[in-house]
This record gives structure tokens, C-alpha cells and sequence, in this order.
């Protein structure tokens, strides 16, 4: 993954499975938010960063941002599953 960002820096799906790999295994947590927030940059307004946004912020105990970015998807959301 991170060859492809070098390959494409322009690419957020590197950036955001980079961060889910942190997210998933608990690990460079603070890499992973800097990750997501660097797909979030090139993707604006993607409700999956957000949420994986979310719960990065849950693992480091930021209920706060964490429960005001998942509450503004689900107010936002285009699909009702969100």
C-alpha cells in the first residue's frame, strides 16, 4: 500500500485501507487517523472514511469525536443502511 501511494498519492483507497489495517489490528493508531484524513482530503464528504474515522477515534477513547462524526453521517446519509 505504501508503494501505491507513492505510485498514486492521488489515490484515496490506498490512504483509507492503510488506515483500516491500523484500525483492525490496533496498531499506529495516530498513523491511521493521518491516513483516513489524507483520503478524506482527496474524497471529501465519504461517508466510510468517516465512519472508519469514527472508530479510529473510539480506539484512542475520543467518544466525543468520534460520536459527532458517526451522528452527522447517519444525519446525512444517501443510503438508509448508513
Amino acid at each position: 500500500l505504501k508503494r501505491s501511494i507513492e505510485l498514486n498519492p492521488n489515490f484515496p483507497e490506498s490512504y483509507s485501507l492503510l488506515a483500516f489495517i491500523g484500525l483492525v489490528r490496533n496498531e499506529d493508531v495516530d498513523g491511521s487517523i493521518g491516513q483516513i484524513q489524507k483520503a478524506l482530503q482527496l474524497s471529501p464528504g465519504d461517508e466510510d472514511y468517516i465512519l472508519t474515522l469514527a472508530q479510529l477515534y473510539t480506539l484512542k477513547a475520543e467518544f466525543d469525536k468520534a460520536r459527532a462524526l458517526a451522528e452527522g453521517v447517519q444525519r446525512g446519509a444517501a443510503e438508509q443502511g448508513i
